[in-house]
């Protein structure tokens, strides 16, 4: 069987779109050797090909068809020699079905819909993961080394003398006072000092640090974080309030971690039982040579 038919085994299945209003059941090119392909058939091969050569095929299709050409008839004449029977082309051959193969069910099992239920699970349990954080900041900030107070300003804290001012200040809220009063007058976060404190809503998946995200979302609403250190400066939040979406807002979210978690879950099973069931039958083959230097063939064992 040549090439091209091969190839063109088992792609019946792609999608694609007609090019250039061409109905895909069209025949339209001819490789010779009695090899004639659809349009169909054409654009399922550059599909499943992938990387650069779709761009190739876009570019110059008739020298991307001829070029492909050339590829069948050698392939085709490697084949009548029985140059897959032999070594090293049957080993190579064997590696990249496997390869193939291996690539698809990859495709397969991360690509597979999960079951609703499975869904409705994650997001039980996980809700909270998609949940927005509404809160104020109160932020004093502090420099390193000696700094100049700029003109007509008040000289800059240091980080003992900013950490000694914001547990001052927290020590006030809990006490009672008010934030907005507090943070008005001491928050050195100008964007959120001008919004009474509010801070844009926080998610636990958002790229913030790790002290951030434990301080505000252990917080009950209405409650006061404990001071929250970052590099210029040190932080407290109050969490006004925590909004979880429900599961039809966020399901496509939902269902690609549940896809992930399903399918890493598969991968390491797979993986768990195949190094279970791989034994070494000879520890001398599978010896190490001495750092440096190369095993030469029938040498004697170290």
């Amino acid at each position: 069987m040549k090439l091209t038919a091969l190839l063109l085994i088992g792609l019946s299945a792609f999608a694609q779109a007609p090019r250039n209003g061409v109905p895909e059941e069209t025949v339209v090119v001819d490789l010779g050797g009695g090899v004639k392909m659809t349009a169909g058939e054409v654009l399922r091969i550059v599909s499943a090909m992938g990387g650069p050569l779709p761009g190739f095929f876009e570019k110059d299709p008739k020298e991307f068809m001829r070029q492909f050409g050339l590829l069948a008839r050698l392939a085709s004449l490697a084949e009548k020699s029985k140059l897959p029977e032999r070594a090293p082309h049957k080993e190579r051959l064997a590696y990249t079905r496997m390869n193939v193969l291996m690539q698809g069910m990859l495709d397969e099992k991360s690509n597979a819909a999960p079951p609703a239920d499975e869904l409705e699970k994650y997001y039980k349990v996980r809700g909270r993961d998609f949940a927005e954080a509404h809160t104020k900041v109160l932020y004093v900030s502090f420099v390193t080394g000696d700094q100049p107070a700029p003109a007509g300003g008040k000289k800059p804290l240091n980080e003992a003398e900013a950490k000694a001012k914001m547990e001052g200040l927290r020590k006030q809220l809990t006490a009672g006072s008010d934030f907005v009063k507090i943070i008005r007058e001491n928050s050195d976060d100008a964007v959120s000092r001008e919004k009474n404190g509010d801070y844009p809503p926080l998610k636990i998946g958002d790229a913030i640090p790790e002290n951030v995200k434990q301080a505000v979302f252990t917080l009950k609403p209405g409650a006061y974080s404990e001071v929250v250190r970052q590099p210029n400066g040190f932080y407290v939040f109050r969490l006004e309030k925590l909004v979880t979406p429900p599961l039809a807002a966020v399901r496509e979210q939902v269902e690609r971690a549940v896809k992930d978690a399903l399918f890493k879950g598969w991968l390491e099973q797979v993986r768990a039982e195949v190094n279970g069931e791989v034994k070494f039958m000879n520890e001398d083959f599978f010896r190490l040579a001495p750092a440096g230097v190369p095993p030469v063939p029938g040498a004697p064992k170290p």
